[in-house]
């Protein structure tokens, strides 16, 4: 999330580094904890720290999917720090916000689940990061491991699907092509979106 140019310039700049890494090592030696460590966190880093240029406005999520237990996330902030997670990752507006989010999913198991499942847990997530930012924009305690309820869920979202759209995409492993993302149409995610509305 973040500034569009400063998304689309640091896509670019990955897209580079790993051309790059590969051509001039090994194909093999390209990884998303390569590109981020050595290339990506330093140069918003760089950015960030150089009064006389602009820094990155981004919160990046960047996912690695290997073989079935190798899926990687890795968030990069505008200051050019980052961390990496195996079972999820998520970027919110605040820390709380994410900190809860992200305490939400590791809970949530939906590996055995399908696609309406995950979108359901995903939109559940959501919606208590939001519920967390609000509480801090309004000044309010937020506590130690906040919780939202299935009212609260659809009270959010009617009110946010209001002047905004959902959207979800997916990285589908068993994809036959070298894409494996793929961007949810908008019928799969009404029918997820829809029993909260």
């Amino acid at each position: 999330m973040g500034h569009p140019a400063d998304i689309e310039r640091l896509r670019i700049a990955a897209v580079d580094m790993a051309h790059v890494d590969g051509f001039t090592n090994s194909v093999a030696d390209v990884s998303l904890q390569r590109l981020v460590n050595f290339g990506i966190a330093p140069l918003v880093k760089n950015a960030f720290d150089e009064v006389f240029r602009a820094p990155y406005i981004i919160r990046v999520l960047m996912a690695e999917i290997g073989p079935a237990e190798g899926t990687r996330f890795y968030t990069v902030d505008c200051d050019g720090t980052f961390e990496s997670a195996e079972r999820c990752g998520v970027v919110a507006g605040t820390e709380k916000a994410a900190g809860a989010m992200r305490a939400y999913l590791e809970a949530s198991r939906t590996e055995a689940g399908g696609l309406t499942e995950a979108i359901d847990v995903a939109l559940r997530a959501w919606a208590l990061g939001r519920k967390v930012g609000r509480a801090e924009e309004e000044g309010q305690e937020v506590p130690e491991s906040p919780q939202v309820e299935d009212r609260e869920v659809g009270e959010i979202l009617r009110e946010e699907m209001r002047t905004r759209d959902a959207e979800a995409a997916i990285l589908a492993r068993s994809r036959l092509s070298k894409s494996k993302f793929r961007a949810l149409t908008g019928e799969e995610v009404r029918a997820a979106v829809s029993k909260y509305l």
